[in-house]
């Protein structure tokens, strides 16, 4: 099924939502559409919205119940701040997970480097080739660039932990 849907534009988006139900007492129309300009966009503003109820019958079937334009704005604030912190610990435990790997590897005198990269590289099996394309797609970056070219595909840990994403770690 292919469903097209129009290109609004901020003041149909205003009334869009105010067809479903969407009430602008707390937040007025036009700071509505101020928002929608200059805040946030409408796709990602709208997701919270089917955090509400609708009513089940009568008139207004499908509308949504008691839900002002200002809780959307209030929902993509908590959800703007969450994702900070999300990101800042994520951020934190990158940092000091690394760090204690190379702490270990540096305590361990039978480690060089290179075996338990080599050792993490057979272990991912048929993934490997999947992590080698991703390196390899960064041969040009300013960051790890020069690191990857240097080590061709030879990379001791402290320099693996550098090139790949977080989630390949």
């Amino acid at each position: 099924m292919n469903i097209y849907k129009q290109k609004l534009s901020v003041t149909d988006q205003v009334k869009r939502l105010e067809d479903k139900g969407i009430s602008f007492n707390v937040f007025c129309k036009e700071r509505a559409e101020d928002y929608l300009t200059s805040n946030n966009y409408y796709y990602k503003l709208t997701s919270f919205r089917k955090n509400f109820r609708k009513h089940p019958d009568g008139v207004n079937k499908g509308k949504y119940v008691n839900l002002d334009f200002a809780y959307l704005v209030d929902l993509a604030i908590i959800d703007n701040y969450l994702r900070g912190i999300i990101l800042e610990i994520a951020l934190d435990i990158e940092h000091y997970s690394k760090l204690k790997l190379l702490h270990r590897l540096e305590n361990d005198e039978a480690e060089d480097g290179y075996s338990i990269v080599n050792d993490f590289m057979i272990s991912l099996g048929q993934n490997r080739q999947v992590l080698e394309k991703r390196i390899l797609e960064k041969a040009n970056s300013s960051y790890v660039g020069d690191i990857i070219q240097h080590y061709n595909g030879n990379y001791p840990a402290w320099t693996l932990i550098e090139i790949v994403s977080f989630g390949d770690y």
